[in-house]
């Protein structure tokens, strides 16, 4: 449903590097959800709770040596910002869906490359500790197996490789008479089903398909973190928030 809705909108961002699409996305949401907020509050209002915070602040920062007197300050500093939480919160029952609704989108596109038809990719399979037995995989038609299909658990990963035809299609993992099914997409569009699947209380803990993850900003790490599209999109919004809400004078 939802890529129904958003891929005639969003789907030509798809052509673009992903770091591209996400920063486009991120100023647009920005941008709208700036507006709304400017729109569905009171700028006076807000101005003057901000402001008086400020002077709460400063006066505090003064009361070193008179305990009393601050503990009056900072409760008085703490009632007019909740106030101003409270008024600043209004806005988002406006935006929050249609974020909700783009973060799945996103989710659905460029969190990880699609698997190619006859291409082939690992699937991994992590086990309790303590499994033991032998496991075996089965996949539905228009998928191939490239190695054995039952293999002995000598530890707590086990790796299958396959291919497929393009489409939708499904595989099974047989453990100790349980089965545990996985269902992936491949195709030549920029689409995929969340290639990790937990499973809770089972000798089997994780089916990952070996989609490749997007990294945005390629190799750049940043100490050491390589943001996928939820952090990309944070900081592109971070920044264009910032920017729109002091360019449009907004408290």
């Amino acid at each position: 449903m939802l890529n129904a809705i958003f891929d005639p909108i969003l789907g030509p961002l798809l052509k673009l590097p992903s770091l591209v699409a996400i920063l486009t996305i991120s100023l647009a949401m920005s941008a709208l959800i700036t507006v709304v907020y400017k729109l569905l509050t009171d700028q006076n209002l807000m101005k003057d709770l901000r402001n008086e915070i400020n002077d709460l602040q400063k006066e505090l920062k003064t009361l070193k040596n008179n305990p009393k007197k601050a503990m009056k300050v900072q409760s008085q500093m703490m009632e007019t910002n909740s106030k101003y939480m409270m008024h600043s919160m209004r806005p988002t029952l406006f935006t929050f869906l249609p974020v909700i609704l783009i973060f799945s989108w996103f989710n659905t596109h460029l969190g990880y490359y699609p698997l190619q038809p006859d291409n082939p990719f690992d699937v991994i399979v992590m086990f309790d500790k303590e499994a033991t037995g032998t496991a075996v995989m089965q996949v539905s038609e228009g998928l191939t197996a490239l190695d054995e299909k039952s293999k002995e658990i000598i530890s707590e990963k086990l790796v299958w490789h396959l291919k497929g035809t393009e489409g939708r299609h499904n595989l099974t993992i047989i453990h100790n008479n349980k089965d545990f099914s996985k269902d992936l997409l491949i195709t030549e569009k920029r689409e995929y089903i969340n290639p990790i699947q937990k499973v809770r209380g089972n000798s089997v803990k994780e089916i990952i398909v070996g989609n490749e993850r997007i990294y945005p900003f390629g190799d750049l790490s940043f100490f050491g973190w390589r943001p996928g599209w939820l952090g990309t999109y944070i900081i592109f919004s971070l920044v264009f928030s910032m920017a729109l809400r002091k360019l449009l004078k907004i408290y």
